[in-house]
């Protein structure tokens, strides 16, 4: 998001970590971003508000697989967020980007935010009217909630590129 949209957007767009249904929220689009592995051949979608929207949008599959060691290629979540955090030159949006993450109860001191990762890929799709998805107005009052996965194969017709 931040190649694309620059830091002050992506930082102050970043939803996730405060219990929105979107990742990121733009005033003319939204990403939702889902970690997976190489293996695994769908995502899931952990509520029927999250693709609902009436603009379009974008599901980011991040393609990544844990790694027994550090390498030149591989990144922690920690990591990852000291990068991003010393990105940041204003001072401003630098507490906006901490006060989110402690928001997500993030505790640099969480050995699981040490693993190592490395990134494969990172595919895009467009999610448009014609896109299968869970649209709340057309389930029955009774139906509250859920979660559903999408197949990635069956999303091909939908990927554009990064």
């Amino acid at each position: 998001i931040i190649p694309k949209y620059g830091a002050v957007a992506a930082i102050t767009s970043w939803c996730g970590p405060i219990g929105a249904d979107r990742d990121f929220e733009l005033a003319d689009s939204w990403y939702e971003v889902k970690a997976t592995s190489l293996s695994k051949d769908f995502i899931t979608i952990s509520s029927i508000d999250q693709l609902d929207m009436d603009i379009e949008g974008k599901v980011a599959v991040v393609r990544l697989e844990k790694m027994s060691e550090n390498n030149n290629e591989s990144f922690t979540l920690n990591s990852l967020i000291d990068e991003i955090g010393n990105d940041l030159t204003d001072l401003d949006l630098r507490m906006i980007f901490y006060s989110k993450l402690v928001g997500a109860n993030y505790d640099h001191s969480d050995e699981r935010l040490d693993v190592p990762y490395i990134v494969y890929d990172i595919e895009l799709y467009k999610v448009d009217d014609s896109f299968p998805k869970i649209v709340r107005s057309k389930l029955p009052v009774e139906i509250s909630n859920g979660t559903y996965n999408l197949s990635i194969p069956g999303l091909q017709r939908w990927k554009v590129n990064c």
